[in-house]
């Protein structure tokens, strides 16, 4: 089968990194598993970077890198940090790979590339304008964006305080409850 039809039917994924050298060596040896068993190899110096794992899993397992997201305990880990720290900074000894939807991840890397997001999701799909992890990548970059978001979204408290962080007058969009709270 394809790499795209493989990739629509992964499942969530552990990432497991055991230091499997003596600590001289500096390295560590990566594991990818699935939920089916599927599973795939990554050596990396132990200051490798969560985005050159992100690399050599795309490599391996055709999982576009904009479509990853590792989670080191409770959060997610960023692809400037080493791979050592990110387990560190949460207390985890496993980062977990989860897969983003493609459309999702498509247009969370033109909101993040885009010299004008506000341009480009003005002709996003109705689906992404009410997705939230896209919605604030806009709005954190130009709170007037507001407008065009769902209307479940314009009255969520964390999109609307990002728009309003951007851009004070954007709260002229927010839902009637908050343009009421004096807290926002």
């Amino acid at each position: 089968s394809s790499p795209q039809a493989r990739r629509r039917n992964l499942e969530p994924a552990a990432l497991h990194c055991k230091a499997q050298a003596p600590a001289l060596e500096k390295m560590m040896k990566v594991s990818v598993f699935t939920l089916s068993g599927r599973s795939w190899e990554v050596d990396a110096a132990n200051d490798a970077t969560i985005g050159a794992a992100k690399e050599q899993i795309e490599a391996l397992a055709g999982i576009p890198v904009r479509e990853q997201i590792l989670v080191a305990g409770v959060s997610e880990a960023h692809n400037d940090e080493s791979v050592s720290s990110a387990l560190e900074r949460a207390g985890a000894k496993i980062l977990n790979l989860l897969v983003r939807n493609p459309e999702e991840a498509l247009w969370l890397d033109r909101m993040k590339t885009s010299s004008y997001p506000q341009d480009s999701f003005r002709g996003a799909p109705d689906n992404m304008k009410a997705n939230r992890a896209v919605v604030l990548s806009v709005v954190r970059r130009h709170g007037y964006s507001l407008k065009l978001v769902s209307e479940d979204l314009r009255a969520d408290r964390g999109v609307v305080l990002a728009a309003v962080s951007q851009a004070g007058a954007a709260l002229q969009h927010a839902s009637e409850s908050l343009r009421g709270d004096r807290d926002v």
